[in-house]
């Protein structure tokens, strides 16, 4: 699903990431972990797109894999309010119908106002109402979107509460049902369990346990990350480079512990 090939990245003349390289593939679900200011959000943020490394390069296959990044400090505009934030997906699939629309007018048309030939036009055709497809398929159900916002302690809020009326901490909550609810094929998720009481931990262990994609998640909540995780990628402050180690947090401590041992 996603390739990270030897990641480097400095702010200024600080060293955060040394050729960082690693696979995640559909079922896998790593706890990325390592001390603060280590790099761990910045890797993220390289993953999604949000920053540019200074080296190395990252592939998604497929190349249009849907992406959702849950990161800490999330903004909103004040004038949204709930439901325009957990069905963030209509906005997208009305860019898509657009953009369908559009293509199959020109192809009706044969306009060549874009310079494309019709074979060209055709494809992008395509992959326009492919990728509209999906988003009809990722949109969630009413029961879905009531069950996330319920679990997450967001279910006695009416679903026209603007978004500006929420607490800091509602406001992570929101962030992350609507990530859920939208049917990603990678989560990115930067600290999740902030702000999560003992129900909605649960609850989002037990919604990660059944994910059928991948999902890299930020966590010092180790036993979290025991009850979710089955790869544990332990990012060095001191090299600065990733190592992946398969299995639970627990057994990455046995095995770190082993490696001490031997050196």
């Amino acid at each position: 699903m996603l390739q990270a090939s030897n990641i480097s990245k400095h702010y200024g003349d600080a060293l955060l990431l040394q050729s960082v390289s690693f696979t995640i593939n559909a079922g896998d679900r790593a706890g990325l972990i390592g001390p603060n200011r280590c790099g761990r959000s910045t890797l993220l943020r390289i993953l999604v797109g949000q920053e540019k490394p200074d080296a190395g390069s990252v592939s998604l296959d497929p190349p249009d894999l849907e992406i959702g990044y849950l990161e800490q400090g999330l903004s909103y505009s004040d004038a949204d309010t709930l439901d325009d934030v957990v069905r963030s997906g209509r906005r997208a699939l009305a860019k898509a119908e657009a953009e369908v629309a559009r293509l199959a007018a020109a192809l009706a048309a044969n306009d060549n106002a874009d310079g494309l030939e019709a074979s060209d036009r055709l494809d992008a055709y395509g992959e326009a109402l492919a990728r509209m497809i999906r988003l009809v398929e990722s949109l969630p159900a009413e029961h879905e979107v009531s069950a996330a916002l319920a679990s997450l302690d967001l279910g006695h809020l009416p679903l026209d509460t603007p978004v500006g009326h929420l607490s800091g901490g509602q406001k992570t909550r929101l962030g992350l049902a609507r990530l859920l609810l939208r049917k990603y094929d990678l989560l990115l998720l930067d600290e999740p369990t902030n702000h999560l009481d003992i129900d909605a931990l649960e609850w989002l262990e037990s919604w990660l346990r059944d994910f059928t994609g991948a999902a890299i998640i930020v966590s010092h909540d180790r036993a979290f990350l025991d009850r979710t995780a089955n790869w544990i990628y332990d990012l060095d402050e001191q090299t600065h480079t990733l190592t992946p180690y398969p299995g639970t947090y627990t057994g990455y401590l046995t095995t770190k512990q082993r490696e001490l041992e031997r050196h």
